[in-house]
């Protein structure tokens, strides 16, 4: 509802400019739930005001996703490992992503025409799981072997690395930690290597 409008002005009959600020705000308090839970993911969801409306529709697959060939607007969203598998997994939530991975979670939007009637924009959402985009470290392995020189700047209000089992490398630039953090240990998935090129 926010973002759509400011990609294309031709969406301001659907949007209008009141609903780009404060009293867009208050729509959404008015008619959502104070709070929306993962068990409530895949509910209907509607709102309305003068003119115009947004409500979820019916889930899609992949295939008919590929079909369309729509213009496509990527959009990040960071959170959490517990909130990928929620959101991204069910039923069976797993298996459970690491922190930093990159699943590719797919919509549809579909707008009206500007002659049409009803004005409502309609939202529809990938009924598969999230596939995976790019991996990353463990929790696991990102921890072992913290070293003395991955906290050596972590001095104020006192040396952290003296109240830390780890271990000493003789590099920083051969820590588990940092050995983590390189490229590589991101490996981006074979069927989307091509669009990363």
């Amino acid at each position: 509802m926010v973002l759509v409008p400011s990609l294309d002005d031709n969406f301001g009959f659907i949007f209008p400019q009141s609903l780009r600020s404060q009293d867009f705000q208050q729509v959404l308090e008015a008619q959502l739930p104070q709070e929306m839970h993962p068990a409530d993911h895949g509910k209907p969801v509607s709102l309305s005001w003068e003119g115009g409306g947004y409500k979820t529709g019916d889930a899609f697959s992949k295939s008919e996703y590929a079909s369309l060939r729509a213009p496509e607007v990527n959009v990040v969203i960071v959170g959490h490992n517990q909130m990928m598998s929620e959101y991204c997994l069910a039923p069976e939530f797993q298996p459970k992503p690491n922190n930093n991975a990159v699943l590719e979670k797919l919509f549809i939007l579909e707008l009206p025409k500007q002659h049409d009637a009803s004005q409502v924009a309609i939202m529809r959402e990938l009924r598969e799981k999230c596939h995976k985009v790019m991996d990353a470290p463990s929790m696991e392995s990102s921890r072992r072997e913290l070293a003395v020189q991955d906290v050596a700047s972590c001095t104020t209000p006192f040396p952290v690395a003296h109240y830390l089992n780890l271990v000493d490398k003789p590099s920083l630039q051969e820590t588990n930690c940092v050995n983590n953090g390189r490229a590589s240990a991101f490996p981006i998935m074979p069927e989307f290597e091509s669009e990363f090129q």
